[in-house]
Protein backbone atom coordinates (compact mmCIF):
# COMPACT_ATOMS: atom_id res chain seq x y z
CA UNK A 1 0.00 0.00 0.00
CA UNK A 2 1.42 3.65 -0.94
CA UNK A 3 1.34 4.31 2.94
CA UNK A 4 3.12 1.68 3.87
CA UNK A 5 5.67 2.25 1.66
CA UNK A 6 6.03 5.81 2.82
CA UNK A 7 6.12 4.54 6.31
CA UNK A 8 9.09 2.65 5.68
CA UNK A 9 10.81 5.23 3.93
CA UNK A 10 10.38 7.46 6.57
CA UNK A 11 11.49 5.17 9.10
CA UNK A 12 14.71 4.70 7.41
CA UNK A 13 14.94 8.52 7.07
CA UNK A 14 14.26 8.66 11.14
CA UNK A 15 16.94 5.90 11.87
CA UNK A 16 19.71 7.16 9.84
CA UNK A 17 18.92 10.76 11.75
CA UNK A 18 19.12 9.14 15.41
CA UNK A 19 21.81 7.58 15.22
CA UNK A 20 24.13 10.97 14.71
CA UNK A 21 25.06 12.62 18.44
CA UNK A 22 25.17 16.21 16.29
CA UNK A 23 23.25 17.63 13.57
CA UNK A 24 24.67 20.00 10.62
CA UNK A 25 22.39 21.87 8.28
CA UNK A 26 23.64 19.72 5.73
CA UNK A 27 22.33 16.71 7.63
CA UNK A 28 19.49 17.80 8.09
CA UNK A 29 18.83 19.19 4.61
CA UNK A 30 20.02 15.74 3.34
CA UNK A 31 17.42 14.08 5.27
CA UNK A 32 14.55 16.26 4.38
CA UNK A 33 15.31 15.60 1.00
CA UNK A 34 14.79 11.86 1.40
CA UNK A 35 11.63 12.45 2.97
CA UNK A 36 10.75 15.23 -0.08
CA UNK A 37 11.45 11.81 -2.45
CA UNK A 38 9.10 10.03 -0.20
CA UNK A 39 6.28 12.07 0.19
CA UNK A 40 6.51 12.62 -3.74
CA UNK A 41 6.45 8.55 -4.43
CA UNK A 42 3.68 8.77 -2.79
CA UNK A 43 1.49 11.18 -4.79
CA UNK A 44 1.68 13.66 -2.32
CA UNK A 45 1.14 16.70 -4.18
CA UNK A 46 4.54 18.89 -5.34
CA UNK A 47 3.14 22.41 -3.90
CA UNK A 48 2.34 20.55 -0.71
CA UNK A 49 5.57 18.69 -0.67
CA UNK A 50 7.42 21.75 -1.25
CA UNK A 51 5.81 23.89 1.45
CA UNK A 52 6.33 20.95 4.29
CA UNK A 53 9.95 20.59 3.54
CA UNK A 54 10.35 24.35 3.46
CA UNK A 55 8.41 24.58 6.64
CA UNK A 56 10.52 21.96 8.76
CA UNK A 57 13.38 22.82 7.44
CA UNK A 58 13.11 26.35 8.83
CA UNK A 59 12.38 25.19 12.16
CA UNK A 60 15.03 22.23 12.46
CA UNK A 61 18.07 24.38 11.22
CA UNK A 62 19.00 26.83 14.13
CA UNK A 63 16.69 25.74 17.10
CA UNK A 64 17.91 24.80 20.54
CA UNK A 65 17.35 20.98 21.17
CA UNK A 66 14.94 20.54 23.43
CA UNK A 67 16.27 18.80 26.92
CA UNK A 68 16.05 15.16 27.35
CA UNK A 69 16.35 14.67 23.21
CA UNK A 70 19.54 15.00 20.77
CA UNK A 71 19.66 16.33 17.53
CA UNK A 72 17.79 13.76 16.23
CA UNK A 73 15.24 13.23 17.82
CA UNK A 74 14.58 17.15 17.74
CA UNK A 75 14.62 16.87 14.06
CA UNK A 76 11.94 13.54 14.17
CA UNK A 77 10.03 15.71 16.50
CA UNK A 78 9.59 18.94 14.22
CA UNK A 79 8.21 16.81 11.03
CA UNK A 80 5.91 14.93 13.34
CA UNK A 81 4.40 17.68 14.51
CA UNK A 82 3.88 19.54 10.99
CA UNK A 83 3.11 16.15 9.77
CA UNK A 84 0.14 16.73 12.26
CA UNK A 85 -0.20 19.91 11.16
CA UNK A 86 -0.34 18.87 7.50
CA UNK A 87 -3.17 16.61 7.90
CA UNK A 88 -4.80 18.02 10.69
CA UNK A 89 -4.57 18.15 14.38
CA UNK A 90 -8.34 17.99 14.91
CA UNK A 91 -10.78 15.29 15.59
CA UNK A 92 -14.32 16.12 13.60
CA UNK A 93 -16.96 13.35 13.94
CA UNK A 94 -18.96 12.40 10.86
CA UNK A 95 -21.91 14.80 10.42
CA UNK A 96 -25.46 12.71 9.93
CA UNK A 97 -28.06 13.81 8.27
CA UNK A 98 -31.17 14.35 10.70
CA UNK A 99 -33.62 12.05 11.25
CA UNK A 100 -34.22 9.17 9.12
CA UNK A 101 -32.57 10.62 6.42
CA UNK A 102 -30.14 8.63 4.61
CA UNK A 103 -26.28 9.76 5.18
CA UNK A 104 -24.07 8.91 2.10
CA UNK A 105 -20.30 8.92 3.06
CA UNK A 106 -17.81 8.30 -0.31
CA UNK A 107 -14.62 7.09 0.26
CA UNK A 108 -12.08 8.64 -2.80
CA UNK A 109 -8.09 8.13 -3.09
CA UNK A 110 -5.14 6.08 -4.61
CA UNK A 111 -5.26 2.58 -5.31
CA UNK A 112 -3.68 0.36 -2.49
CA UNK A 113 -3.89 3.35 -0.39
CA UNK A 114 -6.13 1.14 1.89
CA UNK A 115 -9.69 2.40 1.00
CA UNK A 116 -11.67 -0.96 1.32
CA UNK A 117 -10.18 -1.70 4.85
CA UNK A 118 -10.93 1.54 6.43
CA UNK A 119 -14.27 2.14 4.87
CA UNK A 120 -15.11 -1.79 6.19
CA UNK A 121 -13.59 -0.11 9.55
CA UNK A 122 -15.50 3.11 9.32
CA UNK A 123 -18.76 1.16 8.72
CA UNK A 124 -18.23 -1.14 11.67
CA UNK A 125 -17.32 1.51 14.04
CA UNK A 126 -20.57 3.58 13.04
CA UNK A 127 -22.24 0.15 13.77
CA UNK A 128 -21.26 -0.23 17.13
CA UNK A 129 -22.70 3.43 18.10
CA UNK A 130 -26.09 2.17 17.04
CA UNK A 131 -25.90 3.40 13.27
CA UNK A 132 -27.51 0.98 10.31
CA UNK A 133 -24.76 1.12 7.95
CA UNK A 134 -24.78 -0.34 4.03
CA UNK A 135 -21.79 -1.14 2.08
CA UNK A 136 -21.90 -0.57 -1.50
CA UNK A 137 -19.44 -1.81 -4.07
CA UNK A 138 -18.40 1.16 -7.03
CA UNK A 139 -15.08 0.00 -8.21
CA UNK A 140 -15.88 -2.31 -10.51
CA UNK A 141 -12.72 -2.34 -12.37
CA UNK A 142 -10.41 -2.98 -9.60
CA UNK A 143 -9.56 -7.29 -9.97
CA UNK A 144 -11.82 -8.98 -6.81
CA UNK A 145 -12.25 -5.60 -5.30
CA UNK A 146 -15.92 -6.32 -4.81
CA UNK A 147 -15.25 -9.31 -2.95
CA UNK A 148 -13.00 -7.37 -0.65
CA UNK A 149 -15.15 -5.33 0.13
CA UNK A 150 -17.65 -8.12 0.77
CA UNK A 151 -15.18 -9.91 2.99
CA UNK A 152 -14.26 -7.07 5.27
CA UNK A 153 -18.36 -6.28 5.85
CA UNK A 154 -18.54 -9.89 6.75
CA UNK A 155 -16.00 -9.19 9.41
CA UNK A 156 -17.28 -5.84 10.40
CA UNK A 157 -20.94 -7.54 10.75
CA UNK A 158 -22.02 -4.92 7.96
CA UNK A 159 -24.31 -5.60 4.74
CA UNK A 160 -22.78 -4.98 1.26
CA UNK A 161 -24.52 -3.45 -2.03
CA UNK A 162 -23.27 -5.21 -5.16
CA UNK A 163 -24.21 -5.45 -8.86
CA UNK A 164 -21.24 -7.50 -9.65
CA UNK A 165 -19.04 -6.39 -12.11
CA UNK A 166 -20.34 -7.42 -15.34
CA UNK A 167 -22.52 -3.96 -15.27
CA UNK A 168 -20.09 -1.26 -16.95
CA UNK A 169 -20.50 2.11 -15.25
CA UNK A 170 -21.77 5.35 -17.02
CA UNK A 171 -18.53 6.92 -18.33
CA UNK A 172 -19.07 10.45 -18.53
CA UNK A 173 -16.61 10.66 -21.54
CA UNK A 174 -19.09 8.23 -23.62
CA UNK A 175 -22.09 11.06 -23.60
CA UNK A 176 -19.51 12.67 -26.35
CA UNK A 177 -19.03 9.85 -28.70
CA UNK A 178 -22.80 8.41 -29.34
CA UNK A 179 -23.53 12.06 -31.81
CA UNK A 180 -24.94 10.59 -34.74
CA UNK A 181 -25.97 12.21 -37.48
CA UNK A 182 -29.47 11.97 -38.09
CA UNK A 183 -30.94 9.99 -41.38
CA UNK A 184 -34.32 7.80 -41.55
CA UNK A 185 -32.20 4.71 -40.08
CA UNK A 186 -32.24 6.20 -36.32
CA UNK A 187 -34.72 9.41 -36.40
CA UNK A 188 -37.63 6.79 -36.08
CA UNK A 189 -37.74 6.35 -32.22
CA UNK A 190 -36.49 10.25 -31.67
CA UNK A 191 -38.99 12.43 -30.21
CA UNK A 192 -40.54 14.15 -33.19
CA UNK A 193 -40.90 17.91 -31.59
CA UNK A 194 -37.51 17.75 -30.73
CA UNK A 195 -36.24 16.75 -34.55
CA UNK A 196 -38.81 19.26 -36.01
CA UNK A 197 -37.30 21.86 -33.75
CA UNK A 198 -33.89 21.26 -34.84
CA UNK A 199 -34.75 21.11 -38.04
CA UNK A 200 -36.78 24.53 -38.20
CA UNK A 201 -33.32 26.10 -36.21
CA UNK A 202 -30.80 24.55 -38.88
CA UNK A 203 -33.06 25.67 -41.79
CA UNK A 204 -32.53 29.57 -40.66
CA UNK A 205 -29.40 28.85 -39.26
CA UNK A 206 -27.36 26.94 -41.52
CA UNK A 207 -25.23 25.89 -38.22
CA UNK A 208 -25.10 22.07 -36.78
CA UNK A 209 -27.69 21.61 -34.22
CA UNK A 210 -26.81 18.75 -31.50
CA UNK A 211 -30.05 17.12 -30.12
CA UNK A 212 -30.09 15.35 -26.98
CA UNK A 213 -33.26 13.45 -25.92
CA UNK A 214 -34.44 12.63 -22.41
CA UNK A 215 -37.69 12.16 -22.08
CA UNK A 216 -40.64 9.62 -20.59
CA UNK A 217 -43.96 9.67 -22.36
CA UNK A 218 -46.54 10.40 -19.24
CA UNK A 219 -43.94 11.65 -16.66
CA UNK A 220 -44.83 14.46 -13.60
CA UNK A 221 -42.62 17.31 -13.45
CA UNK A 222 -41.95 16.50 -9.82
CA UNK A 223 -40.12 13.37 -11.17
CA UNK A 224 -37.67 15.49 -13.05
CA UNK A 225 -36.63 17.55 -9.61
CA UNK A 226 -34.30 16.86 -7.02
CA UNK A 227 -35.32 16.08 -3.60
CA UNK A 228 -33.34 19.11 -1.64
CA UNK A 229 -35.89 21.23 -3.92
CA UNK A 230 -38.87 19.08 -3.80
CA UNK A 231 -38.33 19.58 0.05
CA UNK A 232 -38.75 23.28 -0.17
CA UNK A 233 -42.84 22.34 -0.78
CA UNK A 234 -45.04 21.59 2.14
CA UNK A 235 -47.29 19.89 -0.01
CA UNK A 236 -44.59 17.29 -0.93
CA UNK A 237 -43.61 16.39 2.62
CA UNK A 238 -46.10 13.76 3.17
CA UNK A 239 -45.18 11.65 -0.16
CA UNK A 240 -41.16 12.08 0.32
CA UNK A 241 -41.39 10.78 3.78
CA UNK A 242 -42.95 7.65 2.00
CA UNK A 243 -40.54 7.12 -0.36
CA UNK A 244 -37.39 7.75 2.12
CA UNK A 245 -38.81 4.53 3.66
CA UNK A 246 -37.78 2.80 0.57
CA UNK A 247 -35.28 -0.32 1.35
CA UNK A 248 -32.73 -0.12 -1.87
CA UNK A 249 -31.31 -3.34 -1.09
CA UNK A 250 -35.06 -5.71 -0.52
CA UNK A 251 -37.82 -3.58 -2.37
CA UNK A 252 -39.10 -3.23 -5.33
CA UNK A 253 -40.06 0.49 -6.17
CA UNK A 254 -43.82 -0.38 -6.39
CA UNK A 255 -43.87 -1.14 -3.06
CA UNK A 256 -44.25 2.19 -2.37
CA UNK A 257 -45.65 3.54 -5.22
CA UNK A 258 -49.23 3.78 -6.03
CA UNK A 259 -48.34 5.83 -9.58
CA UNK A 260 -46.24 4.71 -12.58
CA UNK A 261 -42.26 4.82 -12.13
CA UNK A 262 -41.94 8.35 -14.56
CA UNK A 263 -44.65 10.01 -11.49
CA UNK A 264 -42.26 9.21 -8.77
CA UNK A 265 -40.66 12.05 -7.41
CA UNK A 266 -36.97 12.54 -7.86
CA UNK A 267 -37.02 9.86 -10.11
CA UNK A 268 -36.16 10.97 -14.16
CA UNK A 269 -34.30 13.43 -12.13
CA UNK A 270 -32.02 11.45 -10.77
CA UNK A 271 -31.59 8.18 -13.74
CA UNK A 272 -32.44 10.26 -17.00
CA UNK A 273 -31.22 13.94 -16.58
CA UNK A 274 -28.53 14.81 -13.84
CA UNK A 275 -26.10 12.21 -15.55
CA UNK A 276 -26.79 14.80 -18.50
CA UNK A 277 -25.21 17.78 -16.93
CA UNK A 278 -21.65 17.48 -18.05
CA UNK A 279 -22.85 18.42 -21.43
CA UNK A 280 -22.90 22.14 -22.63
CA UNK A 281 -26.08 22.75 -23.61
CA UNK A 282 -27.99 26.31 -25.44
CA UNK A 283 -31.17 25.37 -24.17
CA UNK A 284 -34.24 23.23 -22.80
CA UNK A 285 -37.36 22.52 -24.90
CA UNK A 286 -40.20 20.83 -22.40
CA UNK A 287 -43.37 19.02 -23.47
CA UNK A 288 -45.18 18.03 -20.31
CA UNK A 289 -48.47 19.00 -18.41
CA UNK A 290 -51.02 16.09 -18.07
CA UNK A 291 -49.86 14.67 -15.65
CA UNK A 292 -49.98 17.27 -13.47
CA UNK A 293 -53.58 18.65 -14.17
CA UNK A 294 -55.51 19.50 -11.28
CA UNK A 295 -52.43 20.36 -9.08
CA UNK A 296 -52.34 23.51 -6.90
CA UNK A 297 -49.10 24.69 -6.91
CA UNK A 298 -47.90 24.00 -10.69
CA UNK A 299 -46.63 26.77 -11.26
CA UNK A 300 -44.03 27.10 -8.29
CA UNK A 301 -42.92 23.71 -9.51
CA UNK A 302 -42.28 24.54 -12.80
CA UNK A 303 -40.69 28.07 -11.30
CA UNK A 304 -38.24 25.23 -9.21
CA UNK A 305 -37.63 22.85 -11.77
CA UNK A 306 -35.97 25.49 -14.23
CA UNK A 307 -34.08 27.37 -11.31
CA UNK A 308 -32.75 24.10 -10.22
CA UNK A 309 -31.93 23.11 -13.31
CA UNK A 310 -30.14 26.24 -14.28
CA UNK A 311 -28.06 25.83 -10.87
CA UNK A 312 -27.34 22.69 -11.80
CA UNK A 313 -25.58 23.46 -14.78
CA UNK A 314 -24.13 26.51 -13.48
CA UNK A 315 -25.49 28.77 -16.01
CA UNK A 316 -29.41 30.63 -16.80
CA UNK A 317 -30.13 28.95 -19.96
CA UNK A 318 -33.15 29.67 -21.81
CA UNK A 319 -36.25 27.45 -20.98
CA UNK A 320 -39.09 27.12 -23.89
CA UNK A 321 -42.14 25.07 -23.20
CA UNK A 322 -45.26 23.72 -25.20
CA UNK A 323 -48.98 24.81 -23.55
CA UNK A 324 -51.19 22.13 -23.12
CA UNK A 325 -52.91 20.84 -26.37
CA UNK A 326 -56.79 20.80 -26.59
CA UNK A 327 -57.88 17.37 -25.38
CA UNK A 328 -61.41 15.98 -24.56
CA UNK A 329 -64.83 17.92 -25.95
CA UNK A 330 -64.93 20.72 -26.80
CA UNK A 331 -67.48 23.10 -24.63
CA UNK A 332 -68.41 26.33 -25.50
CA UNK A 333 -68.56 27.36 -21.72
CA UNK A 334 -66.76 25.96 -19.18
CA UNK A 335 -65.27 27.73 -16.21
CA UNK A 336 -64.10 24.84 -14.03
CA UNK A 337 -61.74 23.16 -16.69
CA UNK A 338 -58.83 21.41 -15.16
CA UNK A 339 -57.10 21.88 -18.41
CA UNK A 340 -57.69 25.45 -18.13
CA UNK A 341 -56.29 26.03 -15.01
CA UNK A 342 -53.33 24.37 -15.92
CA UNK A 343 -52.95 26.11 -19.07
CA UNK A 344 -53.24 29.46 -16.97
CA UNK A 345 -50.33 27.93 -14.29
CA UNK A 346 -48.00 27.44 -17.78
CA UNK A 347 -48.57 30.87 -18.69
CA UNK A 348 -47.46 32.39 -15.27
CA UNK A 349 -44.26 30.12 -15.82
CA UNK A 350 -43.58 33.14 -18.44
CA UNK A 351 -42.46 35.78 -15.17
CA UNK A 352 -39.46 33.66 -14.84
CA UNK A 353 -36.73 35.16 -16.73
CA UNK A 354 -35.35 33.53 -20.30
CA UNK A 355 -38.91 31.63 -20.22
CA UNK A 356 -41.10 31.43 -23.77
CA UNK A 357 -44.36 29.35 -24.22
CA UNK A 358 -45.97 27.80 -27.38
CA UNK A 359 -48.92 27.42 -27.01
CA UNK A 360 -50.96 23.85 -28.34
CA UNK A 361 -54.02 24.88 -27.73
CA UNK A 362 -55.25 25.25 -30.71
CA UNK A 363 -53.90 21.85 -32.16
CA UNK A 364 -55.88 19.38 -30.43
CA UNK A 365 -57.68 15.90 -30.65
CA UNK A 366 -60.32 15.47 -28.40
CA UNK A 367 -59.09 11.22 -27.81
CA UNK A 368 -55.35 12.16 -28.17
CA UNK A 369 -53.49 14.94 -25.71
CA UNK A 370 -50.95 14.06 -28.48
CA UNK A 371 -51.63 15.44 -31.61
CA UNK A 372 -50.15 14.59 -34.37
CA UNK A 373 -49.77 18.09 -35.63
CA UNK A 374 -46.11 18.45 -34.58
CA UNK A 375 -44.58 20.57 -37.36
CA UNK A 376 -46.55 23.49 -36.17
CA UNK A 377 -45.48 23.13 -32.47
CA UNK A 378 -41.91 22.85 -33.19
CA UNK A 379 -42.24 25.68 -35.63
CA UNK A 380 -43.35 27.76 -32.28
CA UNK A 381 -40.98 27.00 -30.42
CA UNK A 382 -38.51 27.45 -33.14
CA UNK A 383 -39.30 31.51 -33.47
CA UNK A 384 -38.80 31.42 -29.68
CA UNK A 385 -35.41 30.41 -30.09
CA UNK A 386 -34.68 32.23 -33.04
CA UNK A 387 -36.09 35.77 -31.92
CA UNK A 388 -34.95 35.34 -28.06
CA UNK A 389 -31.71 33.01 -27.98
CA UNK A 390 -30.28 33.87 -31.96
CA UNK A 391 -31.30 37.60 -32.04
CA UNK A 392 -33.89 36.70 -35.07
CA UNK A 393 -35.81 40.20 -33.85
CA UNK A 394 -37.35 40.21 -37.11
CA UNK A 395 -39.53 36.86 -36.47
CA UNK A 396 -42.67 37.56 -34.60
CA UNK A 397 -42.36 34.76 -32.03
CA UNK A 398 -45.36 35.85 -29.45
CA UNK A 399 -49.05 36.32 -30.08
CA UNK A 400 -50.53 39.68 -29.64
CA UNK A 401 -51.68 39.74 -25.42
CA UNK A 402 -54.49 41.96 -23.85
CA UNK A 403 -53.36 44.75 -22.26
CA UNK A 404 -56.43 47.14 -21.15
CA UNK A 405 -59.79 46.45 -20.82
CA UNK A 406 -63.24 47.74 -19.83
CA UNK A 407 -66.64 46.31 -18.41
CA UNK A 408 -69.80 48.02 -18.92
CA UNK A 409 -73.33 46.54 -18.61
CA UNK A 410 -73.43 43.30 -20.54
CA UNK A 411 -69.89 44.08 -22.75
CA UNK A 412 -66.35 43.76 -22.00
CA UNK A 413 -64.10 45.94 -24.68
CA UNK A 414 -60.59 43.94 -24.59
CA UNK A 415 -57.48 46.46 -26.22
CA UNK A 416 -54.12 44.37 -27.73
CA UNK A 417 -51.02 45.38 -28.20
CA UNK A 418 -50.77 44.19 -31.13
CA UNK A 419 -53.02 43.38 -34.92
CA UNK A 420 -55.17 40.49 -34.49
CA UNK A 421 -57.44 38.48 -36.54
CA UNK A 422 -60.13 35.93 -37.06
CA UNK A 423 -59.07 32.75 -38.96
CA UNK A 424 -60.64 32.24 -41.97
CA UNK A 425 -62.52 35.60 -41.61
CA UNK A 426 -65.35 33.91 -39.71
CA UNK A 427 -67.10 34.99 -36.77
CA UNK A 428 -64.95 35.33 -33.43
CA UNK A 429 -65.56 32.91 -30.98
CA UNK A 430 -64.15 31.00 -27.55
CA UNK A 431 -65.01 34.19 -24.69
CA UNK A 432 -67.17 33.70 -21.68
CA UNK A 433 -68.05 36.65 -19.62
CA UNK A 434 -68.83 36.74 -16.11
CA UNK A 435 -71.41 39.07 -14.10
CA UNK A 436 -71.26 40.20 -10.37
CA UNK A 437 -73.16 36.81 -9.66
CA UNK A 438 -70.53 35.06 -10.68
CA UNK A 439 -72.54 33.57 -13.85
CA UNK A 440 -70.41 32.67 -16.96
CA UNK A 441 -71.93 32.84 -20.35
CA UNK A 442 -70.60 32.48 -23.57
CA UNK A 443 -69.99 35.83 -25.08
CA UNK A 444 -70.74 37.26 -28.85
CA UNK A 445 -67.34 38.56 -30.03
CA UNK A 446 -66.82 41.45 -32.82
CA UNK A 447 -63.90 42.90 -34.00
CA UNK A 448 -64.20 46.45 -33.72
CA UNK A 449 -60.79 47.55 -35.35
CA UNK A 450 -57.18 45.85 -35.58
CA UNK A 451 -56.63 45.56 -31.86
CA UNK A 452 -59.62 46.10 -30.16
CA UNK A 453 -62.71 43.10 -29.67
CA UNK A 454 -65.86 43.95 -28.21
CA UNK A 455 -68.00 41.15 -26.55
CA UNK A 456 -71.88 41.05 -25.53
CA UNK A 457 -73.48 38.25 -23.04
CA UNK A 458 -77.28 38.04 -23.23
CA UNK A 459 -78.58 38.36 -19.97
CA UNK A 460 -76.00 39.38 -18.02
CA UNK A 461 -75.35 42.83 -15.87
CA UNK A 462 -72.39 44.88 -15.40
CA UNK A 463 -69.30 42.38 -16.22
CA UNK A 464 -66.89 41.26 -13.53
CA UNK A 465 -64.36 39.26 -16.08
CA UNK A 466 -63.44 37.15 -19.39
CA UNK A 467 -61.73 34.82 -19.91
CA UNK A 468 -60.62 33.51 -23.48
CA UNK A 469 -60.34 29.33 -24.91
CA UNK A 470 -61.00 28.98 -21.12
CA UNK A 471 -62.19 24.81 -21.48
CA UNK A 472 -60.43 21.69 -21.97
CA UNK A 473 -60.49 21.86 -25.88
CA UNK A 474 -61.55 25.49 -26.61
CA UNK A 475 -63.30 26.86 -29.77
CA UNK A 476 -61.21 30.58 -29.86
CA UNK A 477 -59.78 31.52 -33.55
CA UNK A 478 -58.24 34.64 -32.64
CA UNK A 479 -55.09 35.07 -34.54
CA UNK A 480 -51.76 37.14 -34.68
CA UNK A 481 -49.05 37.62 -36.85
CA UNK A 482 -46.90 34.36 -38.08
CA UNK A 483 -50.21 32.40 -37.43
CA UNK A 484 -49.51 32.32 -34.04
CA UNK A 485 -52.97 31.78 -31.54
CA UNK A 486 -53.79 34.43 -28.80
CA UNK A 487 -52.78 32.46 -25.77
CA UNK A 488 -55.51 31.63 -23.43
CA UNK A 489 -56.14 34.14 -20.55
CA UNK A 490 -58.81 35.58 -17.57
CA UNK A 491 -59.01 39.02 -16.64
CA UNK A 492 -60.12 37.81 -12.72
CA UNK A 493 -58.49 36.54 -10.01
CA UNK A 494 -60.90 34.60 -8.73
CA UNK A 495 -60.06 30.87 -7.02
CA UNK A 496 -60.38 28.12 -9.88
CA UNK A 497 -62.89 25.90 -9.21
CA UNK A 498 -60.52 22.82 -9.73
CA UNK A 499 -57.64 24.48 -7.55
CA UNK A 500 -57.91 21.75 -4.59
CA UNK A 501 -58.18 18.70 -6.68
CA UNK A 502 -55.78 16.54 -6.93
Amino acid sequence: MAFDSLSEKLQNVFKNLRSKGRLTEDDVKTALKEVKMALLEADVNFRVVKKFVKDVQERAIGQDVMSGLNPGQMVIKIVNEEMVKLMGSETTEIAFRPGKELTVIMMVGLQGAGKTTTTAKIAGKLKTKGKKTLLAACDVYRPAAIEQLQINGEKQGVEVFAMGNKNKPADETELWKTWEVCSPQNVEKFSALAYLFGKELYDRLRVPIGLVQSAYGGASAEAWMGLETLKTFPEMKDELEKYGKYNFVNDTIQKYAKRAEQQIPTLLYNTMLYPLHVLPVKGVIWYQGCTNVGSSFYTRLMNSLIKSWRNLWGYNFPFYYVQLAGFLKQETVQPESNWAALRWSQWKTLELPRTGMATAVDIGNEKDIHPKNKQEVARRLALLALNKTYGKKDLVCEAPAPVKYSFSEGKATLTFNNKIHVRNDSVACGFILCDANNKFVEGKAKLENPTTISITGAGLGKITAVRYDWADYPIGNIYGDTNLPVLPFRTDEMPLVNIEKK
